[in-house]
């Protein structure tokens, strides 16, 4: 079957010019129409309906898509992490050993580390949001709301997986940021950033806390004289608890109540040198915790120099 090169009309056998055109029939112009295919199709398994990306179940018939095969690369990776990860304790046996590697980063963290960071970030957009979901759910929250809770080989691994979700967030960027399939990568990776910043909002929060309570101690050793003295003494005591529901309601995310804790921060203790002292003192806690507040509230709290 051959068709004319200029307007398409069916040749008979034969024909030296398009009976519809009269375009001269050329050697090319006779070649056969042919259907490309490309890429592949995914049916449902139940009612063959056309399966979209990231779909678990079928839009036709509802029917759940339990057996959807997941990322070969992402599967092996993860597979690399768990043997790792089950060759620890006999890579840590020993008393020495075990507090030698206490203060630092272990090897088999080390090991972890390597692969988290050799690992090629898929091209394939299922590939790419299976990956991101992987390393969401390993970037440790105690990295950054507890100084104490783990241990620095910790968070060196928590650190090498935040490293990659940001690389994979910015690679799917580029490569799928015009597709429905990148808001679910983009929901994620706003999700667990949002987590992050509460995180190290907290120990900001903290560190103020430590610093106001060594300030208020430092004020009690230097200026308790007397029975006027221990006046001053307990009036810093009730600021002080105020300052405490203050770090409770910025907890909570309660602004309000933090702002209207904060606002009574007042000192009314006796009329001395030291009294004056510490309602200066009082004056710009006050005005600090009032910044700090203010800036909390507007996801700002990263920015403010204590």
């Amino acid at each position: 079957m051959a068709f004319c090169s200029n307007c398409g009309k069916e040749l008979a056998a034969g024909d030296k010019f398009c009976s519809e055109c009269g375009t001269p029939v050329r050697s090319a112009s006779t070649s056969e129409r042919k259907i490309v295919y490309d890429g592949e199709l995914h049916k449902c398994p139940n009612c063959g309906g056309t399966i979209k990306s990231f779909e678990i179940n079928c839009p036709t018939c509802g029917y759940e898509l339990r057996g959807a095969k997941n990322s070969d690369s992402v599967r092996e990776f993860a597979n690399k992490l768990e043997k790792i990860e089950q060759s620890r304790s006999s890579k840590s046996s020993g008393l020495k050993k075990l507090l030698k590697n206490g203060n630092g980063v272990n090897e088999t963290d080390k090991e972890k580390i390597s692969l988290i960071r050799s690992f090629v970030i898929p091209n394939t957009k299922e590939d790419l949001f299976e990956f991101m979901i992987l390393a969401s759910s390993n970037i440790n929250m105690h990295r950054y709301s507890n100084l104490d809770s783990i241990s620095e080989s910790e968070k060196a691994v928590s650190d090498a997986w935040e490293a990659k979700f940001e690389q994979a967030y910015e690679k799917a960027k580029l490569s799928f940021g015009d597709s429905q399939e990148f808001k679910k990568m983009h929901n994620l990776y706003t999700k667990k950033n949002g987590e992050i910043r509460r995180s190290k909002s907290k120990r900001i929060y903290l560190w103020i806390g430590l610093i106001v309570g060594y300030i208020a101690i430092f004020g009690v050793l230097f200026g308790l004289v007397g029975s006027t003295d221990r006046k001053i003494d307990k009036e810093n005591a009730r600021l002080e608890a105020i300052v405490e529901e203050v770090y409770a309601a910025l907890e909570e995310e309660d602004y309000v109540l933090a702002r209207a804790k904060a606002a009574t921060l007042t000192f009314s203790g006796p009329n001395t040198t030291s009294a004056e002292s510490a309602t200066e003192k009082w004056d710009k806690t006050r005005e600090e915790l009032l910044a700090v507040i203010d800036a909390a509230e507007n996801g700002e709290s990263d920015g403010i120099d204590y």
